[in-house]
């Protein structure tokens, strides 16, 4: 990451997040255009990514790697081959000091709600857990308060390659919508082994 004079502010978030395939995420990115033309000026202010939890610091390897494991087995349960999909336009807020309703310092991100089923014990890592968010989105935008949820139809898709990862999200400066993201090394989740039939799965 390259410095910056914030780079020593100390208001940054620790975020778990979920990164769907560079195909799903490519979807979203297409749209980032369309949404800085509506007045939503923090479209390219947030990756393409599903912010799952604010942590107290960064989830280990083996942490990410357990957590994967948990996400692809919940899911695999609830869908058939484990895969994850989109619904309608909505919000989720990022606390910036690691808990929810701060006057003045809350994130807003808008985006795809996503049917995706979230442990609620990760077990692996869950002390550094601050605050999960809720409900569960398809980061494609950053938006103020009074911005409303964008009025853009995104139609519904499915992904299951996907990744758990920490990532670092950092201001810039004080306009609210310059930030600046570090992802770390992903641990995807693993793939969902075939059977013969009559057989028994395993992922």
């Amino acid at each position: 990451m390259r410095t910056h004079a914030a780079a020593g502010r100390q208001d940054c978030l620790r975020l778990l997040v979920l990164i769907p395939h560079r195909d799903s995420r490519k979807i979203l990115r297409l749209l980032s255009p369309e949404f800085f033309r509506r007045g939503f000026y923090g479209a390219w202010s947030f990756p393409q990514a599903v912010p799952l939890a604010v942590l107290s610091e960064p989830f280990t390897e083996e942490e990410l790697k357990e957590c994967a494991r948990k996400l692809r087995v919940l899911n695999t349960a609830k869908r058939e081959e484990g895969r994850i999909g989109t619904g309608d336009m909505t919000t989720a807020v990022l606390p910036r000091q690691g808990g929810a309703g701060k006057s003045g310092e809350d994130l807003l991100i808008a985006g795809p709600s996503l049917d995706l089923a979230v442990p609620e014990l990760f077990s692996a890592g869950e002390d550094k857990v601050l605050y999960r968010v809720s409900p569960v989105i398809f980061g494609a935008v950053l938006i103020r308060k009074d911005d409303g949820i964008p009025d853009i139809r995104i139609p519904p898709f499915f992904f299951r390659a996907a990744a758990l990862a920490n990532m670092i999200y950092r201001p810039l400066d004080d306009s609210g919508c310059s930030f600046r993201w570090r992802i770390g090394k992903p641990a995807w989740l693993p793939r969902i082994k075939k059977t013969a039939p009559g057989g028994r799965g395993d992922e």
